[in-house]
């Protein structure tokens, strides 16, 4: 094989590479880094940061839930519970997983291989009945006719049937959610981005297992006064390992032999490489990847108890809402037919949930929603995850009598009308008697 087909066969392998289709997962082109660690999904998922994370992503939206509403003429927002989408997404989106462990894995294969991908099973009646989850390396996507896009999953074996994206009624065949994404087709896998700290950080750790691992010592120099040979040089070897190399024998005796000296050591210890400073540093970078908090992993060496909440809103707010924006939109152009979409229905997810606060702070909040007549008592128990009361009362939109009058809306539209008539006759009067 020539050096340009050699070269060009690598280059493919490792673009393949970096889109999940090859089977070798995300290591990008080399798959090496700076610090000597080729990176794959298997292996930073072992770093105690970077899992923390991508848990504490996957876990928070899949625990939320998504559910089916409606949006009508009127602005107003119903729950569609009773829809075939809902029954899918929201408690059983395959026949082996509920809907938090299969929206957890989801979110990880868009996270850590830039992609997720499910066969959408339908009924005779093309209602959704379930998704057929798809490991991503094993997806091909072909874009040669730019308006009939083709997804393949291979099979362990070899082969595997082609699906177009839409049937011919327009309904989506194949669900694919995408993470940040350059060209519209294939997402970027955060590890792919975050390839270098993530080297680094497991690099560091290495280092640190292996120096307490040979009982707290660096590399030890020794001198002689004639040139040893081979046999002596492996006998001392298996000596100093035996009796000085490891953390069960550090603390005992060594003898060394005639003309042999201790004349230093090489390399350098934890505190002279910053082993705990590089740690921090790095799981703060690998943090700033993943748009998550260092406070949230266990980083607290800087929280304080009012950053910690602004914190926590801004994790919200700035790293959770794209995420479950970009998965809603994902679900709504895939799960519904167009007639649905144009009748208003939409996927939402429950993330309000997150930001009620402690019971006091909650308290404050439907206090003043329900005084303003924003809320009634039902909704404050269905945020509160209690049973509804069920009685007319209890849907009512009462509203302070301090602030409005009258407390509720039609007793507040009679003291309006009455207040206008009292006006109006005030005003005949004077111009009768002007």
């Amino acid at each position: 094989m020539g050096f340009w087909a050699e070269w060009g066969q690598r280059a493919i392998s490792g673009l393949l590479a970096r889109w999940n289709l090859d089977g070798t997962g995300y290591t990008g082109i080399g798959g090496g880094t700076n610090a000597g660690v080729a990176i794959d999904r298997d292996l930073a998922l072992t770093d105690a940061t970077f899992y923390s994370c991508m848990n504490l992503i996957g876990g928070t939206i899949a625990t939320l839930g998504f559910e089916v509403m409606q949006k009508n003429k009127n602005g107003s927002r119903v729950s569609v519970s009773d829809h075939p989408v809902n029954q899918v997404i929201a408690f059983e989106p395959t026949i082996h997983n509920t809907a938090c462990e299969y929206w957890q894995k989801a979110i990880w294969d868009q996270e850590l291989s830039g992609n997720a991908y499910a066969l959408l099973s339908r009924d005779s009646r093309g209602e959704l009945i379930g998704f057929v989850p798809w490991e991503p390396d094993r997806v091909t996507l072909n874009t040669d006719k730019p308006a009939a896009w083709r997804y393949q999953f291979r099979q362990p074996i070899g082969g595997g049937d082609w699906f177009p994206e839409k049937d011919s009624d327009g309904n989506c065949k194949v669900f694919h959610l995408r993470n940040v994404s350059i060209d519209g087709k294939f997402g970027i896998a955060t590890p792919d981005l975050a390839r270098q700290a993530l080297g680094l950080s497991i690099a560091t750790e290495k280092y640190g297992a292996m120096f307490f691992g040979k009982g707290g010592r660096v590399k030890d120099i020794f001198s002689v006064d004639a040139v040893p040979d081979k046999t002596q040089r492996d006998k001392f070897r298996q000596i100093f390992r035996e009796s000085y190399g490891n953390a069960d024998s550090f603390h005992e005796a060594l003898l060394l032999e005639k003309g042999m000296k201790l004349e230093g050591k090489s390399g350098a210890n934890p505190n002279e490489a910053q082993f705990l400073e590089t740690q921090i540093q790095n799981a703060i970078r690998l943090c700033r990847f993943c748009g998550v908090p260092p406070t949230l992993v266990g980083i607290l060496d800087r929280a304080t108890y009012s950053n910690n909440e602004q914190l926590m809103l801004q994790f919200i707010t700035l790293s959770l809402s794209n995420r479950i924006e970009r998965i809603q939109q994902a679900t709504r152009r895939a799960l519904f037919t167009r007639d649905e979409k144009r009748k208003g229905l939409y996927i939402h997810s429950r993330i309000l949930k997150l930001l009620r606060g402690d019971s006091a702070a909650r308290s404050v909040y439907y206090k003043t929603m329900m005084s303003l007549g924003v809320m009634n008592a039902e909704e404050v128990r269905d945020l509160e995850d209690m049973p509804r009361i069920g009685t007319p009362e209890a849907e009512e939109y009462r509203r302070a009598q301090n602030i409005f009058g009258p407390d509720t809306p039609a007793d507040a539209g009679a003291a309006a009308g009455a207040d206008a008539g009292t006006q109006a006759a005030q005003d005949e009067i004077r111009r009768s008697t002007a």
